[in-house]
């Protein structure tokens, strides 16, 4: 973690979960502070919240998750756009390309979507809705065989990267219990206190607040508004709208549909 921590030893009869994806969990924030550069969510949520608190998902167990909404739990998520999330997927991609990097089979052929030069509007939308066809064929395809998502972290659903780990716990130590978790019945239920990380200094203040209704001492952190995933060179517009057309909307909406309802996101 960053320099701008805060150590503690307070305790507290709460438990606090994470299950913040780690796509999420590392999109930069603003910090008004000593002009500190490079912080994320995840660095936020480590300093506002006291160190012996918050347990990220990847480090409860299965009978944590058999336990995880019982009396006394904090269940919380940083959620984005699927929209704006897919943008960020496909300039990952190609960043990788450009400085040589390996991308996953199931993922992204470099040879079929690629950055064209020069980087204009026509050029990126082209590409763009390329990838977007590409991701969408190959998740039908998945879907033929049986599988139900694709693994690559910057593909696959918000709510699946909870449900795969979940899912590796009961296959791997064979808890019956386990077997069909689904997170999304819990969200559904309001079980699962989400933020939304576009507007993350009011959504910080939102989960501050709601964590000091329960008791649970929270520290402040100087935040400033900054557009998520503002900074890279490649990009012709930082506004995720205007890289789609109704083509493109209607395959990442059919992608993702149930997300987009689940956490009332629209175009």
């Amino acid at each position: 973690s960053k320099g701008y921590k805060i150590v503690n030893n307070i305790k507290s009869t709460w438990s606090i979960i994470n299950l913040t994806p780690e796509k999420n969990a590392t999109r930069s924030v603003g910090l008004d502070i000593l002009r500190i550069l490079g912080y994320s969510i995840s660095d936020v949520i480590e300093n506002i919240i006291p160190s012996v608190y918050p347990q990220h998902y990847s480090q409860v167990d299965q009978r944590g998750f058999l336990q995880l909404f019982d009396r006394n739990m904090f269940v919380f998520m940083f959620i984005r756009n699927p929209f704006d999330r897919f943008v960020s997927s496909y300039m990952h991609a190609n960043r990788d390309i450009m400085d040589g990097g390996n991308i996953l089979p199931e993922y992204i052929d470099k040879d079929v979507v690629k950055f064209d030069f020069p980087i204009t509007k026509e050029n990126q939308i082209k590409c763009f809705k390329d990838f977007c066809f590409l991701i969408v064929d190959g998740w039908k395809d998945l879907q033929s065989k049986g599988e139900l998502f694709n693994h690559n972290s910057h593909i696959i659903k918000q709510t699946d990267v909870i449900n795969v780990y979940v899912w590796s716990l009961w296959y791997n130590n064979q808890c019956e219990e386990l077997e069909g978790y689904d997170i999304r019945e819990y969200i559904r239920d309001g079980k699962v206190n989400f933020y939304r990380i576009e507007n993350y200094v009011e959504e910080f203040k939102r989960l501050k607040l709601d964590l000091e209704k329960k008791g649970i001492k929270t520290f402040d952190m100087p935040l400033q508004p900054q557009k998520i995933g503002n900074t890279s060179k490649y990009k012709f517009s930082t506004d995720y709208r205007d890289w789609y057309d109704k083509e493109t909307i209607d395959v990442v909406t059919l992608m993702f549909q149930d997300e987009l309802e689940m956490f009332g996101y629209e175009f």
